[in-house]
């Protein structure tokens, strides 16, 4: 049996063979109803799906439990964390998140979201704090404090995915390969690995592996996540002018197809690079083609007009080509 389950739509699909059956938490119980209807009426437009293979009705009803537990304690988290929520409503939302949390299953489905992006303005993680605080919500309080500290790790891993280029994904993937990190909590867990100064190369190792994200080819995407990431670090550290995450965004490129990427590439084009570099030896190739150009005139004179100028070009081509490649191979690597 194999089921799909989502937490904002608060319902599981269990599949077997041909058979379909929803199954759903009421206040009378757990309702278990045959489906004939198409997914997407079952689920509307929920993206939080997560597949189970080979598991069992228990197993599902479980995991339906946990992934609407942490629905909910994302909505009330950010509730929390906005300014314009009323002093009652951010009392009981305090009281309501304070009951969840204590199941550290549930704040870590959380924190998978909230993990996966800098918590934006107008939200602010100061007044949840201080509205826990107030309300003696000890582990809201803990909680809120806790991802505050995380704030510029988060910020750091995601500014890497961000980075990463257009090429390396399939059309419409990267929005759809963001959400399965965040539902797995791969975000989550690399802020932990960054913050904690884990070796990031065993970091991919074990997450490689994961059935999730084999599932879509998405742990294909590991390595160049984390050496972007590694490239930014090593960017804020270096001496100026030296741009570590321009070489490796290229050695990561495989075609640009987008012409949006296409434009980012622009700065880091083959002429912005050697420009300081090649201006002497550009003027020395032109001097060269000056010379060439002198010779040929004085030299062909005996040659019949008719043949005269095809030589002359071809002189030229043929003397300045040579010498410009020499030059860009001796001062671009």
């Amino acid at each position: 049996m194999d089921a799909i389950v989502s937490g904002s739509a608060n319902v599981a699909l269990l599949i077997e063979g041909s058979n379909l059956w929803s199954l759903k938490r009421t206040s009378a119980g757990v309702e278990r109803i045959p489906q004939s209807q198409d997914l997407s009426y079952i689920l509307g437009d929920a993206s939080d799906l997560s597949f189970l293979e080979d598991t069992n009705e228990a197993a599902t009803l479980h995991e339906l439990d946990l992934a609407h537990a942490g629905v909910k304690a994302i909505h009330l988290a950010l509730m929390l964390c906005d300014p314009e929520t009323s002093p009652e409503a951010a009392r009981l939302g305090a009281s309501e998140l304070e009951i969840l949390l204590v199941r550290s299953e549930v704040a870590a489905r959380a924190e998978r979201i909230l993990d996966a992006k800098p918590m934006p303005t107008p939200l602010d993680l100061g007044i949840a704090v201080a509205r826990c605080h107030s309300y003696e919500r000890i582990e809201a309080k803990a909680f809120f404090a806790r991802l505050a500290a995380r704030q510029s790790v988060i910020g750091e891993v995601r500014r890497a995915w961000d980075a990463l280029p257009g090429s390396l994904f399939a059309q419409g993937e990267r929005a759809f390969v963001d959400s399965l990190f965040a539902r797995e909590g791969v975000f989550r867990s690399l802020v932990h690995a960054q913050r904690g100064g884990a070796d990031l190369k065993e970091w991919v190792a074990k997450h490689v592996l994961s059935p999730a994200l084999r599932r879509y080819r998405a742990e294909r995407l590991l390595p160049a996540w984390v050496d972007v990431l590694a490239a930014l670090k090593e960017n804020r550290d270096s001496k100026p002018g030296v741009n570590v995450l321009e070489r490796i965004l290229f050695s990561h490129k495989e075609e640009v197809s987008d012409p949006r990427e296409l434009a980012e590439r622009k700065p880091s084009s083959f002429l912005a690079k050697i420009r300081p570099k090649l201006l002497i030896p550009i003027l020395l190739v032109l001097l060269w083609m000056l010379i060439i150009v002198s010779l040929v005139f004085v030299g062909l004179e005996l040659i019949p007009a008719v043949l005269r100028k095809p030589l002359e070009i071809m002189l030229i081509v043929l003397s300045s080509y040579n010498i410009m490649i020499q030059l860009i191979r001796r001062f671009t690597h």
